[in-house]
């Protein structure tokens, strides 16, 4: 759906919302009409998903029944059986909610398109482009190998557009490697003051998102640049349990959702994590040094992220801006980072998640002090999710290994209460 109040519908079913999607379309000037649905279909599902607030963690009020009702301009195609089971089965293990898929009869969203994919004759990968941490340095190694990339932005605030364009023009001004962009704006308008926060749905969206620029550019897949540890999202306490943690680039939601792609356009697709077997501080010592300022401009602080506070503040206590600093320490690349963290002159505070962080790091020190995999499957039974065909036991042992002992070197006050130097393993 566009934005502009003059083209098509700007609201569906009661809810009112924008969607810039007009980078997305083919040489032609359009997005094909597969494509438009998929669009559609995630943005309502994405929309229902916010709208709907959750009952308390790990009771039945937490599971939500869920209605996602759109006028596809193929009916008979979302019809399909095995297209509404894989959409439901995805869903399903984003948000541990129950959907329903209600195909309505109606004009479908109808606008003229100007803009297009800033496509050329250059064989490009395509790959999700947050400004996170993770997508910026898997962006620039992927550049650093002389491959051509192709990165996809998708916004849903308005300071995701400021540090995605920021990122974007540091690694052009590196010289190195040939990176173009293009990006996606989702917003819903006149949003009530308390919204449902978990918005599992988020990650699908990105995803439907990096298919249709891979459906435009002729490519048969696309990247999502997520380290090991992130991707996989162990619970930190107990008191977490099943999609209290994202499950946005899980390895089992990639493999579902290349599955739904493939069904969609009907041929092969598959959604690739590279740097799956890696944590987040082993992706930045590979970084080359002309990625130092892209680094220093991407944004992971979760409250900078989502528009709650100014980007130049990150604060330093949530769980996105501990990873970073860890990740950065263990690369021997803190001085890469010089945006200033409010915990460094306010202190950590009650908000802090570093024991939280802490103590599943212990308990995966404890676990992995055996020699097969039953300690650590029956501390984290999560781990049964992810497919041995993406990463093997030993690669499992071995990410997470690397994770402690990173823990263990970081120069925090409460480390040492948790990890004990003398545990260090070889």
């Amino acid at each position: 759906m566009n934005g502009d109040d003059t083209a098509g519908r700007d609201f569906v079913f009661g809810v009112d919302y924008t969607r810039d999607d007009n980078a997305l379309v083919t040489e032609d000037g359009v997005l094909e009409p597969v494509v438009e649905d998929l669009l559609d279909f995630v943005t309502m599902a994405y929309l229902t998903d916010r709208s709907q607030h959750r009952g308390q963690p790990l009771t039945d009020e937490w599971r939500r029944s869920l209605p996602v009702t759109f006028c596809p301009r193929l009916p008979q195609l979302w019809q399909s059986r095995s297209i509404n089971d894989a959409l439901i089965e995805l869903m399903s293990w984003l948000t541990e909610d129950d959907w329903t898929i209600n195909i309505a009869s109606g004009p479908a969203t109808s606008s003229a398109r100007q803009m297009a994919l800033p496509l050329d004759r250059v064989d490009r990968e395509v790959a999700l482009f947050s400004g996170g941490l993770d997508a910026t340095a898997g962006t620039a190694l992927l550049l650093a190998s002389g491959q051509p990339v192709l990165g996809v932005a998708v916004q849903t605030n308005r300071a995701m557009r400021g540090y995605q364009a920021s990122v974007a023009r540091s690694l052009r001004a590196s010289g190195v490697g040939d990176l173009r962009t293009t990006s996606v704006y989702l917003a819903r308008r006149n949003a009530p003051a308390r919204e449902e926060a978990s918005r599992r749905t988020r990650g699908l969206v990105f995803l439907a998102c990096g298919w249709a620029a891979a459906q435009a550019a002729g490519q048969q897949r696309f990247l999502v640049f997520e380290n090991g540890v992130g991707a996989i999202n162990l619970p930190y306490t107990r008191a977490q349990g099943g999609c209290m943690t994202s499950r946005a680039v899980h390895p089992k939601t990639l493999r579902l959702a290349s599955r739904l792609f493939s069904t969609i356009g009907n041929q092969d697709f598959t959604i690739v994590n590279p740097h799956l077997h890696e944590t987040k501080g082993e992706m930045c010592a590979r970084l080359p040094v002309s990625a130092r300022a892209a680094v220093g401009s991407s944004q992971s602080c979760d409250n900078s992220a989502a528009g709650r506070s100014a980007l130049d503040r990150r604060c330093g206590r949530c769980a996105s801006c501990l990873l970073r600093r860890l990740s950065l320490h263990a690369a021997g690349r803190l001085s890469w980072d010089p945006a200033p963290y409010l915990a460094d002159g306010a202190g950590d505070g009650e908000l802090s998640r570093v024991p939280e962080m802490l103590w599943q790091a212990a308990r995966l020190d404890r676990a992995l002090d055996g020699r097969d995999t039953i300690d650590l499957s029956l501390e984290f039974p999560e781990l049964a999710e992810v497919d041995i065909e993406d990463l093997s036991v030993e690669s499992v042992r071995r990410l997470y290994r690397t994770y402690v002992e990173q823990w263990r070197r970081y120069p925090h006050p409460r480390v040492r209460a948790f990890l004990p130097v003398g545990q260090m393993a070889a």
